[in-house]
């Protein structure tokens, strides 16, 4: 009874064996077909001068870039109120409602570009 015993022992070590080796071998397949196959998908790695990519938070098309040109042509260099910068947007054909100005006025300031200054009741935007 004692070799029927050891006999079934040997069999299921052999078994377990034999399965441990086959679930390794799949999951080398696997890994194998996984890495062709995603590597297949991923695009090519671009070099900075084949693909630039512009860090700014605002749109390019948008009020805030509108005004970022603003700040660059220095017309932020001296304090200027938001009615100001509507006619200022106005003779360059750009027709904005002063609602339309404050929040893209207020990121500027936020990120850096601008500060408020309290002149009296009205609020004026400088360069920094």
């Amino acid at each position: 009874m004692k070799a029927k015993l050891l006999v079934a022992r040997t069999q299921v070590n052999n078994m377990d064996d034999e399965i441990r080796q086959r679930f390794e071998d799949n999951e080398k397949r696997i890994a194998g077909l996984e890495a062709k196959l995603y590597g297949a998908m991923q695009e090519p790695k671009s070099t900075p001068s084949t693909k630039k990519e512009s860090k700014v938070w605002y749109k390019p098309d948008g009020t805030a870039a509108k005004l970022v040109g603003l700040v660059n042509e220095t017309f932020f260099d001296v304090p200027k109120t938001l009615n100001e910068v509507v006619v200022q947007f106005e003779a360059k054909d750009y027709h904005f409602k002063l609602s339309d100005l404050t929040l893209p006025v207020r990121q500027l300031v936020r990120h850096g570009l601008l500060r408020r200054e309290k002149k009296g009741k009205k609020w004026t935007y400088v360069k920094i």
